[in-house]
């Protein structure tokens, strides 16, 4: 979960370079809570190559605000380094860096984190040296953490 509890307090993204033909789609949704109110809003930017942007806002005083969805699509035609990052005051704290190719987006839920998906929307996942590959279909996809034995 993400809160941003402070006038000072927001959370921004930044790319590694810049872009060869378009700028990253970014779209987050939040909700404000105070003692007596709860509101709902949203907002949408797009990157500014290596100058960070403001993805979401400072809250108001005395309201906490909670990051429920984030979305950055990479419109671009090249892949692009995307930096999350949390300002405290003044004080940057990156979240998450990831490269993402042409088509992909990098998303936050409340439930899952950060997550990265391909272009066809699917998760994406890293594979080590010396690691098996997991198989990956259109119905589901599993990975075993060692050998099983069936009786």
């Amino acid at each position: 979960m993400i809160i941003l509890s402070s006038t000072t307090d927001k959370l921004q993204v930044v790319l590694g370079g810049n872009v060869t033909a378009n700028q990253l789609q970014c779209v987050s949704t939040w909700r404000d809570v105070t003692t007596t109110t709860y509101v709902a809003d949203k907002r949408g930017v797009d990157t500014n190559n290596t100058t960070d942007v403001d993805l979401v806002l400072a809250p108001a005083e005395s309201t906490q605000r909670f990051i429920d969805f984030i979305s950055i699509y990479n419109k671009d035609t090249a892949n692009s380094v995307v930096t999350v990052k949390l300002d405290l005051n003044g004080t940057e704290y990156i979240l998450t860096s990831v490269s993402l190719g042409s088509g992909e987006r990098l998303e936050y839920t409340d439930k899952e984190g950060f997550t990265t998906k391909d272009a066809a929307g699917r998760n994406k996942t890293a594979t080590y040296d010396n690691a098996i590959a997991p198989v990956l279909n259109t119905l589901n996809m599993t990975v075993l953490s060692g050998d099983v034995v069936n009786n």
